[in-house]
């Protein structure tokens, strides 16, 4: 049973996950490569997500697990009539790119995305009342599910892409959406059968000590948000920042699908950890490239914003896996993370367009993880401390120096990095009382958002479009 479960959702993950690279490559011939393109793609799938995720807390309060079973096989057999995947020839209208992109995903992929999007919080309480144990843990199932996700990212480019048309694609993807139908349908008939009566009989015998607070859910909605933003804001930084290489968003994408991966894994504890060490040194590093706008080869750029991005994800993840709550909650828990990871794609895909005229998302996405991760509510108030304000006093006034040190050329550059290092030690002498730590590198970031990176361009004017800064 516990392998038809797992095979159920890691193939449902599987094409869920490679359905996003293949309609985004659909696209490809009317709006072209823009990081943007990818954004509003993502922004769709995170509030299909979602939808699924709100279907799926829904449907388990049906009484009778003969109902869950029956609405469900409707609503996953249903999208097979619109297959095979495919996106109008005809050309975009002159309206908003943001809309047409979202318009054509909901007619595209919007069925068999959403049908496929359930799977996960569904299928796992399933298994829970199916074995009819409240100590059972069946959240193992979701690394499971993350793995095949995981899997589609590094198939598509590497396999998929190279060697199979488009139309081909599409059409081994709609066959195999029927295979996922039939691995459902029998979790379906094994959780009909092995919980004849209501399926919430496991979850009312769990702990009742066990409240689920909107303090709690805004806590995982906040920790669920950082991640999905940071993956889009990273994305669109590198491929605008520094190189527009093909398919260099499957990355974040990839590192993203890692992290749940291991932080719901036996190997969770010991990874975290790791993460943890590394946190101040890492985060620093970036901190310093971020603010300086210093140049290095596109590997080691690119290496630094997507490691740091790793560590920061991993992290919060890895409270959020701790954080979970028995299956009595389990499709509440699952619905406020894609609650967090759509309000992370409106942000970034809607929001930050409008507001700002450079990837400004980013440093604020990355200071609301630092606020997360060093400000946690267990931890000691950090004005206790005697001299609390010295470190961030010195790390502002460096910064302030090194962003308006008057002058401009390379003598001048390199006397801004070398005050900027400079507040960076100063940070990292603080590194073990991470409540100073969180608090001098928001100055930094801070002062950065305001004033603007010391790089080697004077910009005279900017402005933002779908297309690109």
């Amino acid at each position: 049973m516990t392998l038809l479960f797992a095979a159920a959702m890691f193939v449902n993950a599987l094409l869920l996950f490679l359905v996003q690279p293949m309609f985004a490559k659909l696209l490809l011939p009317r709006f072209g490569g823009s990081p943007a393109v990818w954004t509003t793609c993502m922004l769709f799938f995170q509030s299909a997500l979602l939808a699924g995720y709100a279907y799926s807390h829904s449907v388990v309060k049906l009484r009778h697990a003969w109902q869950q079973a029956a609405v469900h096989l409707l609503v996953i057999a249903l999208p097979v009539l619109t297959l095979p995947l495919a996106v109008s020839a005809a050309m975009p209208t002159a309206g908003a790119p943001v809309a047409e992109v979202l318009r054509l995903a909901l007619v595209a992929v919007g069925a068999p995305f959403f049908a496929l999007a359930t799977s996960a919080p569904l299928l796992q309480r399933w298994f829970a009342a199916a074995q009819r144990s409240p100590s059972v843990d069946p959240y193992f199932l979701y690394a499971a599910s993350n793995v095949g996700s995981f899997a589609s990212l590094i198939l598509y480019p590497t396999v998929i892409e190279p060697t199979l048309a488009l139309s081909t694609q599409t059409r081994v993807w709609s066959i195999s959406y029927t295979v996922a139908v039939i691995l459902t349908a029998a979790c379906a008939v094994v959780m009909w059968l092995r919980a004849p009566g209501a399926t919430d009989d496991a979850p009312e015998a769990a702990p009742p000590t066990e409240v689920v607070t909107w303090t709690r859910r805004a806590r995982w909605i906040a920790l669920a948000f950082v991640p999905s933003s940071l993956m889009l804001a990273v994305t669109a930084y590198v491929s605008t920042d520094i190189a527009a290489v093909p398919l260099l968003w499957v990355i974040p994408l990839a590192l993203y699908l890692l992290t749940f991966v291991v932080t719901f894994s036996r190997h969770s504890t010991r990874a975290v950890a790791v993460c943890n060490r590394l946190f101040p040194v890492v985060l620093l590093y970036l901190t310093w490239q971020l603010v300086s706008e210093a140049r290095f080869p596109l590997p080691m750029m690119a290496a630094t914003h997507f490691l740091a991005f790793l560590v920061i994800a991993m992290l919060c993840h890895g409270t959020l896996a701790a954080d979970r709550p028995s299956t009595t909650h389990l499709t509440d828990f699952y619905l406020s993370l894609a609650v967090g990871g759509a309000l992370g794609g409106v942000f970034n895909s809607l929001l930050a367009p409008m507001i700002f005229r450079t990837i400004l998302e980013y440093p604020l996405a990355l200071a609301c993880g630092v606020l997360l991760l060093t400000f946690r509510p267990e931890d000691e108030p950090w004005t206790k401390r005697p001299r609390w304000w010295v470190e961030p006093a010195m790390v502002a006034t460096l910064t302030i120096a090194a962003l308006a040190w008057p002058g401009t050329g390379p003598p001048v550059l390199a006397i801004a990095w070398v005050l900027l290092l400079g507040a960076v030690v100063v940070a990292l002498t603080v590194s073990r009382q991470r409540r100073r730590l969180g608090a001098c590198v928001l100055v930094m970031i801070g002062l950065y958002t305001a004033v603007g990176g010391r790089g080697i361009m004077e910009a005279v004017f900017a402005s933002r479009t779908f297309f690109g800064t």
